[in-house]
């Protein structure tokens, strides 16, 4: 080995010194190629070998990274399709059971229509709504009291269904005054008595609910006892939360107060009544409701 570099040396000693200039800047030349050559040589190899694998690897994580971004892409327009196609469903399921708690409303209507007395007076259109409501409420109510009281008026027992939500009232503590708001508006025109028992009820529940004071109020206006109903009015007029319903309070204080013989301070209450709905009709021309 040192005998070769020596050589070498020697070499390049005796080109300094007796080579022309020409010869030495074509040497160099040669030199500089061969190490160009050599670098070149190593790029390539290096390229070929640990470059390759470089690059081969960021390749392969590219196409992995693509891969998973078109599985995920698929796999979103799977779920997408999948909640469509169960929203589709799910929204004919929804109309067919409403069309069938519809055609189970009309029925049971029907069969309680058919259960009041041919003499009977036609109903406050007000309070037939509340029935129909109440009505409805029993028709979709899940629970196996409702669904027992609904067959037993379709079957045109209505006693029967009565004594069943009466019943239910009682063991539903939590639901008890709303339960007998329903049975309250569902009897109401056929059995007062009974009407007025139930609301009674929801009156000892929640004594500020506006609706409840006032069927009370009627109830036992109807009964005879003014003193009571002129206690369900007051009370409505303090649980009223708007114009119209302190219209309504007033109105049916008026009432009581014509039935008392206080026709001073009936007539004082109508006016005071008839200003508010004046006043709300001038405000909302279009509304039919005041």
């Amino acid at each position: 080995m040192a005998d070769w570099l020596n050589g070498w040396i020697d070499w390049f000693i005796n080109l300094s010194t007796t080579w022309p200039l020409w010869g030495k800047v074509l040497v160099v030349f040669g030199v500089l190629a061969g190490l160009a050559g050599g670098i070149g040589a190593l790029i390539s190899f290096w390229n070929w070998t640990f470059g390759g694998a470089i690059k081969r690897k960021r390749d392969r994580k590219r196409d992995t990274e693509r891969k998973a971004e078109q599985a995920k892409r698929d796999d979103d327009l799977h779920k997408a399709r999948a909640a469509a196609e169960a929203a589709r469903l799910d929204s004919a399921e929804t109309r067919r059971m409403a069309e069938d708690t519809n055609a189970k409303l009309a029925q049971v209507l029907a069969a309680l229509d058919a259960q009041r007395p041919a003499n009977a007076a036609p109903p406050d259109p007000a309070e037939r709504e509340r029935r129909d409501a109440a009505v409805a409420d029993i028709v979709a109510d899940p629970a196996p009291a409702a669904q027992s009281a609904a067959r037993a008026i379709e079957a045109g027992d209505l006693p029967a269904a009565v004594a069943t939500l009466e019943r239910d009232a009682r063991a539903d503590v939590a639901n008890a005054a709303e339960k007998y708001r329903r049975l309250g508006a569902l009897v109401r025109e056929f059995d007062t008595a009974k009407a007025r028992a139930a609301y009674e009820a929801a009156f000892a529940l929640q004594p500020a609910d506006f609706w409840t004071c006032i069927e009370l109020s009627r109830l036992r206006d109807t009964a005879g006892d003014t003193p009571g109903a002129r206690a369900a009015a007051e009370a409505a007029g303090r649980a009223a939360g708007t114009d119209r319903e302190w219209s309504v309070a007033l109105n049916d204080l008026g009432n009581v107060l014509v039935a008392q013989g206080n026709l001073p301070e009936a007539l004082k209450t109508y006016r005071d009544s008839l200003a508010i709905r004046d006043r709300l009709a001038k405000s909302d021309p279009g509304n039919a409701g005041w």
